[in-house]
């Protein structure tokens, strides 16, 4: 679509010898196996991935765990102005080479992650995926009295 080539200058010539999804599923599903799948915007990534493997095999869908980064930066980072994969790479110093491509965007999420789950096991003593994905700041009680 045409918003999405403006977003990502990414255009049909450069993508018209690609494989398609079905093409490709078998290696990605063998691939990922039963891993726990970290994502900028999982939600996002896994909905669409589980479309295209359901065209490819009707009925079935990826059951892989999965950790969003910007809920995670959203609990541990709550400071940010917005939690955009530029914002949350720039508040951790980490460069992103060539933005919306898979490799740089996908390294970039990973070393997020990783800055992530450091400051959770530092301040939170958070050590394990459950405790990260349930993560939460706890409530601030407001002393202020009621007029």
């Amino acid at each position: 679509p045409r918003f999405v080539a403006s977003l990502t200058g990414i255009s049909n010539e450069m993508v018209k010898r690609a494989p398609m999804f079905a093409e490709v599923a078998p290696r990605w599903l063998d691939f990922i196996s039963d891993s726990v799948l970290v994502a900028h915007n999982a939600p996002f990534d896994t909905s669409f991935l589980n479309h295209e493997i359901s065209r490819v095999y009707p009925g079935h869908r990826m059951v892989n765990p999965h950790l969003c980064t910007v809920k995670l930066s959203r609990r541990v980072l709550p400071e940010l102005l917005n939690h955009r994969l530029d914002t949350v790479a720039d508040h951790f110093s980490i460069s992103i080479v060539s933005r919306h491509r898979a490799g740089s965007d996908a390294l970039a999420t990973a070393e997020i992650f990783i800055m992530l789950l450091a400051k959770l096991e530092e301040v939170h003593g958070v050590k394990d995926l459950a405790a990260a994905r349930n993560f939460q700041f706890p409530e601030v009680i407001s002393t202020a009295a009621s007029v």
